[in-house]
């Protein structure tokens, strides 16, 4: 071997690791091995130089691991493809780029279903999330986009059922609604429309205008049948109301006169309550008394008379 040809190599492998204090000083060494002894101080030198791959491969690796955990794809691709050139055995390299090719696709899928469904393709939206892959950043998004999906689809079959549903295609409007709620069941306007469907299915066959009958057959437009060839029903004379009897009124009973419903000694009674009453200087007691008596005998009578001169003098 040339020594001249291999203190050029070691020159270059000096300058490559520059960035490394003590590889420098370790291929100095080797430097100076191969100036004393010559040819036989190769070996020593590609040792010397395969260490100093090595390590910078797993500083690579390293720092190619750190910007695939920030999300910063291309600065990771760059780390780890040069670790790999240096050392293409480096497990950390080799792993990171495997998750690397797996972020990637999965950020290409997650914007490719984004796409779609601004598109309102629904069923490629849902297509493009399968290649989203487990244990990337973008698979806990997967979730979301599927509901977002789910209530778009929902919303678009919904205004399909009430064009359906303005064209008495009530079968067609009752498939699509049903549809929608089994992508969204919470959407109040597919729920509404659902309970509209089933009462206008529920109607009348004779509510319902010709050509809309549920029993015509395919392809055939139902006609209103003849109604004069129909046999109507006999019409019942309304039966004649008899009068009702009228009950004799019930006589109400006479009120006795009140200038005869005291007896004189009820009468006595109570001429002699108000004369104590009034000795009691219960003066209002007294005019009371009085006053029944004089209400309750007949005008002229000994009472009647004793009560109204009682008043007259004394109260």
């Amino acid at each position: 071997m040339d020594p001249s040809a291999t203190m050029a190599e070691i020159q270059a492998a000096i300058g490559s690791s520059s960035r490394s204090g003590s590889m420098g000083w370790l291929l100095m060494g080797a430097l100076i091995i191969v100036v004393l002894l010559g040819g036989a101080a190769t070996v020593v030198y590609l040792t010397v130089v395969r260490s100093s791959d090595v390590e910078q491969a797993r500083i690579m690796a390293t720092k190619g691991s750190l910007a695939l955990a920030q999300g910063q794809f291309d600065d990771a691709r760059k780390s780890i493809e040069e670790s790999l050139r240096l050392d293409p055995k480096n497990a950390e390299a080799q792993a990171s780029l495997d998750l690397l090719n797996r972020n990637e696709q999965s950020e290409r899928s997650y914007r490719r279903a984004q796409e779609m469904l601004s598109a309102d393709a629904y069923s490629d939206a849902r297509h493009a999330l399968e290649g989203i892959k487990e244990g990337t950043p973008r698979h806990k998004d997967v979730p979301g986009l599927e509901r977002q999906i789910d209530q778009d689809e929902a919303a678009e079959l919904t205004k399909k059922a009430q064009r359906a549903l303005g064209e008495n295609d009530l079968d067609k409007a009752d498939k699509l609604v049903t549809r929608a709620l089994d992508l969204h069941e919470d959407n109040e306007l597919a729920r509404a429309l659902q309970d509209k469907i089933i009462k206008a299915k529920a109607r009348p066959l004779e509510a319902v205008r010709p050509g809309e009958r549920d029993d015509a057959p395919k392809g055939e437009s139902w006609t209103e049948p003849d109604k004069k060839s129909e046999k109507q029903p006999a019409k019942k004379k309304p039966a004649k109301k008899k009068p009702a009897k009228k009950k004799p009124a019930k006589k109400k009973p006479e009120k006795k006169s009140s200038s005869s419903s005291l007896s004189d000694d009820q009468a006595d009674d109570l001429y002699r309550q108000a004369v104590r009453a009034y000795k009691d200087d219960d003066l209002k007691k007294s005019r009371r008394l009085l006053n029944k008596v004089i209400k309750g005998t007949k005008p002229g009578s000994k009472y009647h008379l004793k009560a109204s001169s009682f008043i007259d003098r004394r109260l």
